[in-house]
């Protein structure tokens, strides 16, 4: 019996030595387990999410949607020059759609494009950016769509039943 007891005081002094800190607070080191075991699932839900604007184009395609030739932006040739810069987008493409007159410059107007960025901010500015521009002026109006990290644009050519499928193929893949 007085093994045990022996035993179980060894193994209390040795978890007490490894959760406390070197000033004996215990605190510390078990708060920061509790935040990484609630950040891990926010990571594994976030996975689904990490296709690139290639990707994205590829998937809207295959949905049905009438998208002819795609442009994938370096950063060396995109026009905003966001393209993997801070706050920027990580991933880039514009497209024609096949409905539209198409231009050789892949603007908005023949088509649209797909920006991809690394968070859920950086996407929102950029979103709020372009919104702002483009809400109530005839010139720059357009449809545009953001879920998650993928911020959508599609022409305002488009009638609004055609630029809903767009929506709705985006929120089918996310």
């Amino acid at each position: 019996m007085r093994r045990a007891t022996v035993l179980v005081t060894i193994a209390a002094a040795l978890l007490f030595a490894g959760c406390a800190d070197g000033d004996g607070d215990s605190t510390a080191t078990t708060g920061q387990a509790s935040q990484t075991a609630t950040e891990a699932p926010t990571t594994t839900t976030a996975e689904p999410r990490r296709l690139d604007a290639e990707a994205v184009a590829t998937r809207l395609k295959e949905a049905g949607l009438p998208i002819g030739e795609v442009r994938v932006y370096t950063a060396a040739n995109d026009p905003n020059e966001q393209l993997g810069r801070p706050g920027g987008y990580t991933s880039k493409v514009s497209f024609h759609d096949t409905r539209l007159e198409q231009s050789d410059d892949f603007d908005v107007d023949g088509g649209g494009s797909v920006e991809v960025f690394d968070n859920e901010k950086d996407a929102n500015s950029r979103f709020e950016y372009v919104d702002a521009i483009t809400r109530g002026n005839a010139m720059f109006n357009e449809y545009h769509w953001l879920d998650g990290p993928i911020f959508l644009r599609v022409s305002k050519s488009l009638t609004p039943d055609q630029a809903e499928e767009y929506h709705r193929a985006l929120q089918a893949m996310t």
